[in-house]
């Protein structure tokens, strides 16, 4: 990860980069419907453009959009 972010400029530290990520977070929300069926929703905050940059100089993309898996009652 050091290779890629090196090469792509970034020469912070490990907690500076920590500290610039801090504010992009994950949340997953998991319940069941009446139907027993369980729904899971994962949603990311929408990253601020230098988390941005972070997530895409070591190959992973920013997701910008919400997850829902729905699992039929067992």
């Amino acid at each position: 990860m050091r290779g890629r972010l090196s090469a792509q400029g970034c020469q912070d530290r490990w907690e500076t980069i920590h500290r610039k990520l801090a504010g992009w977070v994950h949340l997953t929300s998991a319940f069941k419907t009446a139907g027993r069926v369980r729904i899971k929703c994962r949603q990311a905050s929408h990253p601020e453009v230098e988390e941005a940059r972070l997530a895409r100089a070591v190959g992973v993309p920013p997701p910008l959009h919400r997850v829902r898996i729905r699992t039929p009652p067992v």
